[in-house]
């Protein structure tokens, strides 16, 4: 059961605040929350504008086909986190193209100074974020994200801000980060475990591969991974274009490549570049896919720089990290892909 809140925990409405919108602030913690019905979204966008780097949270109602059509566990208000460098327009960008429907809330997770959330930072609240809530299965999570690799002070400070937000959040009247209270004591206890490390504190962890979100994220196609070996062509009809859709850039020396990630499907853009030539410790079953997209003709060697190889035609492969291997030709590191959208 929740305690009471801490004295320092406030809830201020600010001037020419909309309807229903009010600030949660805490005099011990550098982040606080912007809480406002959707219906405002529209006036909250001016009280966000030099805001900077934010995550965010959409909270949606229960009930509805979608939601009766789930299976066990039971379905839970369906919820959206996001980042954004600013989140006043990328909320009037879901206004107009929402994630889903029936939302009824918005939560912004601010820095109470604008350098105290920059892109990393608000990045690893969204993975923080998005994995916590759903592993407490409370709400029905509709993305997940990875915490980005970070530095050693940067992930004391997002252990210290996953506490503060649950105090947070609970002065906001929202349970987003407390296990549900129905059911038996020991489906709680496994929920808090999950979330716990062996020494009781949170449990935070920079995976520092895009490959483990790609692997976890099931919200679009499935349960099962669209390749498990080898590639496919047959991309999808409107593959890329859904709000879950998350794009990811690597630029080594003359290698260019975009990947797109939705789902259960990890796509190669056409137009990427690919080393012509091979470690001689590149795994056999990576060299013989290039081989095979070579004979096939969707790698093609650059008329002007021949030791390198152009994708002619979108495909997709098992993973980031095997589409970083396939294009380098060597055992790449999974941090190659930087995320850009």
């Amino acid at each position: 059961m929740q305690g009471p809140l801490p004295s320092e925990y406030l809830v201020v409405v600010p001037r020419r605040a909309p309807p229903g919108m009010r600030f949660v602030l805490s005099g011990s913690s550098a982040l606080f929350l912007a809480v406002a019905p959707w219906s405002q979204a529209a006036a909250v966008e001016p009280l966000l504008a030099s805001a900077g780097c934010a995550a965010y949270i959409l909270i949606g109602g229960v009930g509805g086909a979608e939601a009766e059509a789930r299976p066990a566990p039971p379905a839970g208000p369906p919820v959206y986190v996001g980042r954004a460098d600013d989140a006043g327009r990328r909320l009037l960008r879901h206004e107009v193209e929402p994630p889903f429907p029936g939302i009824h809330t918005i939560v912004v997770v601010l820095g109470r100074d604008a350098g105290v959330l920059g892109r990393d930072l608000s990045e690893a609240v969204e993975g923080l974020l998005s994995q916590r809530i759903a592993g407490l299965r409370r709400y029905q999570v509709r993305n997940r994200y990875q915490i980005p690799p970070l530095r050693s002070s940067q992930l004391t400070d997002l252990r210290r801000w996953l506490s503060d937000l649950r105090d947070l959040f609970s002065a906001a009247g929202l349970p987003l980060l407390h296990p549900q209270r129905n059911g038996n004591r020991r489906t709680r206890r496994r929920a808090c475990r999950e979330q716990r490390g062996a020494n009781g504190h949170p449990k935070v962890q920079a995976s520092g591969s895009p490959e483990t979100a790609a692997a976890r994220d099931q919200s679009v196609a499935g349960t099962e991974r669209a390749v498990r070996t080898g590639y496919r062509t047959d991309i999808p009809a409107g593959f890329g274009t859904s709000g879950n859709a998350r794009v990811y850039d690597l630029s080594d020396r003359e290698l260019v490549a975009r990947a797109v990630v939705e789902g259960d499907w990890v796509v190669i853009e056409a137009g990427a570049l690919a080393r012509r030539s091979e470690v001689r410790w590149n795994q056999t079953c990576l060299t013989a896919k290039r081989r095979r997209l070579v004979t096939e003709g969707l790698l093609r060697p650059l008329r002007r720089r021949p030791h390198l190889l152009k994708l002619r035609a979108p495909i997709a492969v098992s993973s980031l990290v095997n589409a970083a291997r396939l294009l380098r030709g060597d055992n790449a590191d999974d941090r190659v892909w930087q995320r850009v959208r």
